[in-house]
């Protein structure tokens, strides 16, 4: 899928679901809304593979939240969303 389709879904601009992707803007709870909507993105696990990395963090659920993360991207078919 590409950006433009699955901003075409969300109902949102290519430049604004770039600019999320790449953390230039936070999603609003509207548009995390409609990734729950449009592509069963469950919210919590979302936050959980963005999370930024912690020291505090062991190094397996790091990879696990590295593992969970690209899972999530086969499932929304390559779009980036959760980066």
């Amino acid at each position: 899928m590409t950006q433009r389709v699955a901003a075409e879904r969300l109902g949102v601009s290519q430049v604004h679901l770039s600019n999320v992707e790449r953390g230039v803007s936070p999603p609003s709870s509207s548009l995390i809304a409609r990734l729950n909507e449009v592509f069963g993105v469950d919210v919590y696990v979302l936050s959980y593979c963005s999370a930024q990395e912690d020291a505090a963090v062991s190094e397996g659920v790091r990879e696990a939240r590295q593992r969970l993360g690209e899972a999530l991207l086969r499932q929304l078919g390559g779009s980036g969303l959760p980066s």
